[in-house]
């Protein structure tokens, strides 16, 4: 059994050093009468081999559809998943693990929205730097990216600076207590959390189905596994944590 998800690219890198900053640009491209059409542009981004990310939009203006023109090889709308409305996730991995050079800036895809009334919404980046995983490579070695720099309708060269210890916390945002899953095309999952807590776990598809649910059980802090029961085919999912207290994670997940 062989398994994989984002996060492990950048743990288990043969060697791991700061990369160049990133940037991402959410611009709008088109509205017609039904649809509100985004550029998602990638700037100073080389050698891409995986990521994680996560957006926010108003259901009451808009509905995510679907990526169109998408030029990252296989990144499609199969690696984009609303985890809750209004709030997606993306999450892919190369294939191959081959890295890929792009230029820059490019119109990595397009994201598409039908509108429920005019103008629908605002489409913004999570500011949240444990929303975000992105790894690239020169062909030797894993690069773990330090710094991205995200514009969109609410924001514009807002910097968020990933996986540094000495990043700023917001003390009035939950803390993360859950990580480092893994999923193994058996159906048995694990993952860490940092205390005691009581969870619900919920596991999707990449195009939000829920697959299962396991009930609540009450997890020491550490490490654990548990079986869902079911066997899976190899590609990406998304796990749901979701306490007592109501706070809920969700991370993305990729099997082979």
């Amino acid at each position: 059994m062989k398994h994989i998800l984002l996060f492990i690219l950048l743990i288990l890198a043969f060697h791991t050093k700061a990369q160049e900053t990133i940037r991402f640009t959410v611009s709008l491209a088109e509205e017609t009468a039904t649809e509100k059409i985004y550029d998602f542009i990638v700037d100073d981004f080389d050698d891409l081999i995986a990521w994680q990310l996560a957006m926010r939009f108003d259901t009451a203006g808009m509905r995510y559809l679907e990526i169109r023109n998408s030029v990252i090889e296989g990144m499609s709308s199969q690696n984009f998943f609303e985890a809750d409305p209004g709030l997606i996730y993306s999450t892919w991995v190369d294939s191959d693990i081959v890295p890929n050079d792009y230029p820059n800036p490019v119109t990595a895809f397009q994201m598409v929205f039908e509108l429920k009334t005019p103008g629908g919404s605002n489409l913004c980046f999570s500011l949240d730097s444990l929303d975000y995983e992105i790894v690239v490579g020169d062909g030797l070695q894993e690069h773990e990216v330090e710094q991205l720099v995200i514009s969109d309708d609410c924001n514009s060269n807002y910097v968020i600076i990933l996986n540094t210890p000495t990043a700023v916390v917001d003390a009035n945002k939950p803390k993360q207590t859950i990580g480092q899953p893994y999923l193994s095309t058996d159906g048995l999952l694990s993952f860490t959390t940092g205390l005691d807590q009581i969870l619900e776990i919920n596991l999707f598809d990449v195009t939000g189905r829920s697959l299962t649910s396991i009930s609540r059980n009450a997890y020491s802090q550490g490490r654990h596994s548990v079986e869902s029961g079911m066997s899976l085919m190899e590609g990406v999912y998304f796990i749901q944590f979701r306490s007592k207290d109501g706070q809920q994670t969700t991370l993305g997940v990729m099997t082979f």
